[in-house]
C-alpha cells in the first residue's frame, strides 16, 4: 500500500526532529571546553566511543536522507522519495517558471 504525502512527511519530519536532537546532544556535551577535563577525570573512554558513535549516527542520518529511492527492491525514505510527490513537486515546476521569467528580463 503506497503512503500518503501526510504520511511520509511526517515519519521524514520525525527523522528530522531525531537528527535535530542527535546534534544537540553532542553540541551539549561537546561545544564547551570546559567539560573535557571532567570527561578525562572521570570516563575518558566512555567519552570517546561516545563521541565516536555520535558522529557516526549523525552522518548516517544525514547521509540517509541522500538515498537512493529504491535500493535492493526496497523504497527508502530520502529527499527524492518527499519531492516525488505532487504536492512538493509544483513548487519545483513553479520556481523554473519563475527562473524562466526572470531569464527573459
Amino acid at each position: 500500500m503506497e503512503r500518503t504525502f501526510e504520511a511520509t512527511f511526517k515519519h521524514f519530519s520525525k527523522l528530522v526532529i531525531d537528527l535535530h536532537i542527535q546534534w544537540q546532544m553532542f553540541r551539549d556535551l561537546h561545544e564547551n571546553i570546559d567539560h573535557y577535563p571532567v570527561f578525562d577525570a572521570t570516563a575518558p573512554n566512555f567519552f570517546i566511543h561516545l563521541r565516536s558513535y555520535l558522529y557516526d549516527l549523525i552522518f548516517l542520518s544525514i547521509s540517509r536522507f541522500f538515498d537512493p529511492p529504491i535500493q535492493f527492491g526496497s523504497k527508502n525514505l530520502c529527499l527524492s522519495h518527499i519531492i516525488s510527490f505532487p504536492e512538493v513537486s509544483s513548487i519545483y515546476t513553479e520556481l523554473d517558471s519563475e527562473r524562466a521569467r526572470l531569464e527573459k528580463l
